[in-house]
């Protein structure tokens, strides 16, 4: 099935020997000749309509299938704004006109947020993504959910590195690219990563490694091996020569990974380390694990 705010399409498996289908639509019985597909146009926006259907062949009729009811989308919210602070994420949007709630998916959780068109996201750990995504409903219907956005709660004062995905997906077996940001940091001369991902649940493209934390520089260089068994990644990216390090707010890396199918995989950071230009290690916390989704539109 196959939903927009006016229209509902319909599709069922073809019946051997055949001669036809009828469909029942809102009560009403229609030959849809040997179409095994339905298309009800010039809907109203958030409607509930039902359906069966049932075959035609030398001998007559089968029963009619099971009935289905399926409701038009709503209108999806627009205008969606956030603000973020070390403490809290606050995301807005425009109210719907009919709709009688919003759900608010927050980092893979989905919460009913009842009529309110705010939300805030409490946080409890610094220099980490969280991602939001909205949708409207009424008693019968939903819209579609708004695109993801993304907002990292970077300390003001303390130095940080955060896994960030830099784009959603709405089906597996696409590319999700994931980059490794820095904040706030002073003289960054080499950084290593050990990373982990599942081999069974994601795959990884070894070309889509790119070193954005030197690009364009002669003075550096980027290593990489990847443990196909375990679905370890150890990437080594440095400066060369008598210069500083990187300073402030920078990109270090990024990586393509693409889902197998619509399962959560994670990202997880088993070792990093930083140093500067001088050789001495700069302690900065471990960015905190990333988790992969396929989020449908509906």
């Amino acid at each position: 099935t196959n939903l927009t705010e006016n229209q509902i399409s319909l599709s069922w498996s073809s019946v051997a020997n055949a001669i036809g289908y009828d469909i029942e639509v809102d009560g009403q019985v229609l030959d849809n000749g040997l179409n095994t597909t339905y298309e009800h146009t010039n809907l109203l926006a958030g409607s509930e309509h039902s359906y069966r259907t049932r075959t035609r062949n030398a001998q007559g009729t089968s029963t009619w299938s099971d009935l289905i009811t399926v409701a038009t989308l709503i209108p999806t919210p627009q205008n969606i704004s956030v603000s973020v602070s070390e403490a809290y994420i606050n995301i807005n949007w425009d109210e719907v006109q009919g709709a009688t709630g919003y759900e608010i998916e927050v980092d893979g959780n989905i919460v009913d947020n009842n009529s309110l068109l705010e939300y805030t996201h409490n946080l409890s750990t610094l220099n980490t993504q969280h991602f939001y995504r909205v949708r409207a409903k009424t008693d019968v219907a939903y819209s579609n959910w708004t695109e993801p956005v993304s907002r990292i709660n970077w300390s003001n004062t303390l130095p940080g590195i955060c896994l960030a995905v830099n784009n959603y997906i709405d089906e597996p077996n696409k590319d999700i690219e994931v980059i490794i940001k820095a904040n706030n940091i002073t003289d960054m001369y080499t950084i290593q990563f050990e990373l982990q991902f599942d081999t069974e649940e994601v795959s990884f493209d070894t070309e889509s490694i790119s070193n954005m934390f030197s690009q364009g520089e002669q003075n550096s260089y980027i290593k990489y091996y990847v443990n196909w068994q375990t679905g370890s990644i150890k990437v080594i990216v440095s400066k060369t020569g008598l210069v500083q390090g990187e300073n402030g707010q920078f990109d270090i890396l990024s990586l393509k990974f693409k889902p197998q199918n619509t399962s959560t995989s994670s990202i997880i950071v088993n070792q990093q380390r930083i140093v500067d230009s001088l050789g001495e290690y700069i302690n900065v916390p471990n960015a905190e694990n990333i988790q992969l989704r396929v989020l449908p539109k509906s």
